[in-house]
C-alpha cells in the first residue's frame, strides 16, 4: 500500500462530501448577493452580471469537465496498478492547464475592453470584466489537483477548497467593494474627482462608483479561486500521496505524455461543453440583451418606460438618459433574479453526478432494467426537490424578492420579482435537463449534451433577438427566452435517450407525480400569503415563511397522496432504511406486505 494513502470513500461518502459542500456554497452564495447588491447597487449588479457571467462559463468548464477527465483517467491507472502513469497523470495536466489558463487570462485580457465596449456596449462593465480575469488561470491550476484527489477516491480536499472559496469571496466581496464605494464618494465629495479625474459631461458619479466597487466585489472572486488553488498546493506539500518504491517499481511503463494529454482533452472537454449548458444562458444574455434593449431605448423610450409603470423614473432615470446606462440598469434588475434560479439545479445536480455511474455500468452489461431503474430514480428525484422550489418561488415571487432587495433596492426589487416567478419555474426544467446529460453521458452518448447546447444557444439568440427587441416586453422578456430554450434542450434530450436505448420511461411517475404535488405546493403558499396579509396587516415577512411553512406540508401531503416517492429511491440515499421508515409513519409510502 501508499505509504501516505488515505482509506478511500465509497462512492455516497464522497457523493454527499460534494453535495453537502456544494450546497452550503451555493446557500452562502445565494445570501451573500443580498448584502452585496446594498453595497454595489443595481447599477453596479448589472456591471457585476456582466462579468460573472463569463467566469462562470469558464469556471464550469474548468471545475467540471476537465477535473472529471483527471479523476477519471488517475483511477484507471489506479486500479490497474500504474502508478508510474499517476505521477505522470499530474505532472501532463498542470502542463495542459497551465497552458491554458494562461492563454485563457491573456485572451480576456485584450480583449476586455472591445468586449466592453462593442459587444456589450456597456464601457463601464470593463473594470469588472477586468478584475476577474486572473480567476481562469487559478481555476484552471486548481482543477488539476481537483482532479487527481478525487480519482484517489478522496472529495473531502474538493470539498474544503469550495467552502474556502466561498468565505474568501464574501469577506473579500464585501469588504473591497464597500471600501472602495466609501473612498470614492468621499474623494468625489471633497474633490469633484474620481480616482483623481473629473467627470466628463453628463456622467453621473453614483454610477461609475458603482462600476469600480463593482470590479472590486467580483475581485473578490478571483481571490477566492487563488485562496483555493493556495490550500492545494500547502496540502500537497505536507499530505501529499506517494506510493511505495515496490509498487512503482512494479508498474509497467507509462503512457506517453501525449496519450495522456489527449486522453485529457478528449474525456473533459465533452462533459465540460455539457456541464457548462446550466450557465450558457446567462453568457448569451449578456451579449445579445444590452444591444436589443439600447435599441427598444433609442426607437421606443417612451413604450419601454411605460411598460414599467414609473418604476424606472423612481429609480433617476429619464428618457434622457444614456441609452447604455438604462439598458445595464434593467439588465442589473434581472441579475437579482439569478441567485435563486442558479440554487436549484445547484442543490439538485449531484442526484445526476452519482448516477452516472451506476447507469454506465448497467448499460455496459445490457440490463436495460436497471438502466431504466437508475434512470427513473435520478429523475423523479431531481423532480421531487426541484418541483416544490421552482412552484415555491413562482407562487411568492413578490413577497421573497422583497424580503431579500427591497431594503436597499426597492424600485430594482419591484421590477425584479416577475422574472423570478418566471425562472423559479424554469429552474426546475434546467434541473431536469442537467440530470437527463448525465444519463447521456452514462449510456455512452457524450456528444448529445454538446450538441444540444449549440442548439439550445442558437435557439436562445433567437428568442432574445425577437422577444427582447418588443418594446413592452424588453428585459422582461428573458425568462420566457430561457424557458423556450431549456424545454427545447430538455424535450430533445429526452428523446435521444429513448431512441438510442428503446427504454420508455414513465413520465408520470417520474415528472407529472412531483409537478402536480409541487404545483399544490405552491398554490397552497400563495393563498396562504393572501390570507394570512389580510389578518397580520404590515407583517409581511412573517406571513411569507408561515406561507412556506403551509406549502411545505401540503407538498408532503400531496406526495403521499401521490405515492410520488418510490421505496427503491429512498433505499439509494445514505441512511436510506431509515427514511423509509419514517416515510411509512408519515404515509407517504406504503408499507410491504
Amino acid at each position: 500500500m501508499s505509504t501516505k494513502e488515505r482509506k478511500q470513500q465509497s462512492l455516497i461518502e464522497g457523493a454527499l462530501v460534494l453535495a453537502l459542500a456544494s450546497l452550503i456554497v451555493k446557500i452562502i452564495g445565494a445570501i451573500y448577493k443580498v448584502p452585496m447588491i446594498a453595497v454595489i447597487g443595481t447599477d453596479g449588479n448589472g456591471y457585476y452580471t456582466y462579468a460573472y457571467n463569463i467566469y462562470l462559463v469558464i469556471y464550469a468548464i474548468a471545475v467540471s469537465g476537465f477535473p472529471t477527465a483527471i479523476s477519471k483517467i488517475v483511477a484507471e491507472y489506479r486500479v490497474q496498478g500504474r502508478y508510474k502513469d499517476i505521477a505522470r497523470v499530474k505532472h501532463v495536466a498542470t502542463v495542459l492547464m497551465l497552458g491554458v489558463g494562461l492563454a485563457g487570462s491573456l485572451i480576456l485580457l485584450l480583449a476586455a475592453k472591445p468586449y466592453a465596449e462593442w459587444a456589450l456596449k456597456i464601457p463601464l462593465a470593463y473594470y469588472a470584466i477586468l478584475a476577474v480575469t486572473p480567476s481562469i488561470l487559478f481555476s484552471c491550476l486548481m482543477a488539476t489537483h481537483r482532479g487527481f484527489t478525487q480519482g484517489m477516491a478522496n472529495m473531502t480536499p474538493t470539498a474544503v477548497s469550495q467552502l474556502l472559496e466561498v468565505l474568501v469571496k464574501v469577506a473579500a466581496g464585501l469588504g473591497g467593494s464597500y471600501i472602495v464605494k466609501k473612498t470614492l464618494t468621499e474623494e468625489f465629495l471633497k474633490a469633484g474627482t474620481i480616482l483623481g479625474k473629473e467627470l466628463a459631461r453628463g456622467q453621473k458619479p453614483d454610477v461609475i462608483i458603482q462600476s469600480y466597487s463593482a470590479a472590486a466585489a467580483i475581485f473578490g472572486v478571483t481571490l477566492s479561486v487563488l485562496v483555493g488553488y493556495i490550500y492545494f498546493v500547502i496540502r500537497d506539500r505536507f499530505r501529499g500521496v506517494t506510493f511505495a518504491p515496490e509498487m512503482v517499481a512494479a508498474s509497467p511503463s507509462p503512457d506517453s505524455d501525449r496519450i495522456i494529454a489527449k486522453k485529457i482533452l478528449s474525456i473533459g472537454i465533452p462533459i465540460a461543453l455539457s456541464t457548462v449548458t446550466v450557465y450558457v444562458a446567462g453568457f448569451i444574455d449578456g451579449i445579445t440583451v444590452t444591444d436589443r434593449l439600447i435599441r427598444v431605448f433609442v426607437h421606443h423610450s417612451k413604450e419601454l418606460f411605460d411598460s414599467f409603470h414609473g418604476l424606472l423614473e423612481l429609480a433617476g432615470k429619464t428618457l434622457h438618459d444614456d441609452p447604455s446606462e438604462v439598458a445595464n440598469y434593467l439588465y442589473g434588475a434581472y441579475g437579482l433574479s439569478t441567485p435563486l434560479f442558479n440554487l436549484i439545479p445547484s442543490i439538485t445536480g449531484a442526484f445526476g453526478i452519482s448516477s452516472m455511474p451506476h447507469v454506465a455500468a448497467a448499460w455496459r452489461q445490457g440490463n436495460l432494467i436497471d438502466v431504466k431503474r437508475h434512470s427513473e430514480s435520478v429523475v423523479r428525484l431531481t423532480m421531487i426537490i426541484a418541483a416544490p422550489l421552482g412552484c415555491g418561488i413562482f407562487a411568492l415571487c413578490g413577497p421573497i424578492t422583497r424580503f431579500l432587495y427591497a431594503g436597499r433596492n426597492p424600485v430594482s426589487a419591484e421590477i425584479a420579482y416577475p422574472m423570478v416567478g418566471v425562472l423559479g419555474l424554469v429552474a426546475i426544467i434546467v434541473a431536469v435537463s442537467a440530470s437527463i446529460n448525465s444519463l447521456l453521458q452514462g449510456i455512452g452518448r457524450i456528444d448529445v449534451p454538446v450538441k444540444l447546447l449549440a442548439f439550445g444557444a442558437f435557439s436562445k439568440v433567437a428568442f432574445n433577438f425577437i422577444l427582447v427587441g418588443v418594446p413592452s416586453l424588453n428585459v422582461k422578456a428573458l425568462p420566457y427566452s430561457n424557458l423556450l430554450c431549456y424545454a427545447v434542450i430538455s424535450t430533445l434530450a429526452f428523446y435521444v435517450f429513448y431512441t438510442t436505448t428503446g427504454i420508455g420511461l414513465s413520465y408520470f411517475d417520474i415528472l407529472a407525480k412531483p409537478l402536480l404535488a409541487g404545483a399544490g405546493c405552491g398554490v397552497t403558499a400563495y393563498l396562504a400569503n393572501v390570507l394570512l396579509l389580510m389578518v397580520l396587516r404590515g407583517r409581511t415577512s412573517v406571513c411569507m415563511f408561515l406561507s412556506i411553512i403551509a406549502g411545505a406540508i401540503a407538498y408532503i401531503v400531496l406526495l403521499g397522496v401521490l405515492r410520488a416517492i418510490k421505496r427503491e429511491d429512498c433505499l439509494s440515499l445514505p441512511g436510506g432504511t431509515k427514511i423509509v421508515r419514517v416515510l411509512e409513519m408519515l404515509r407517504i409510502l406504503q408499507k410491504q406486505s
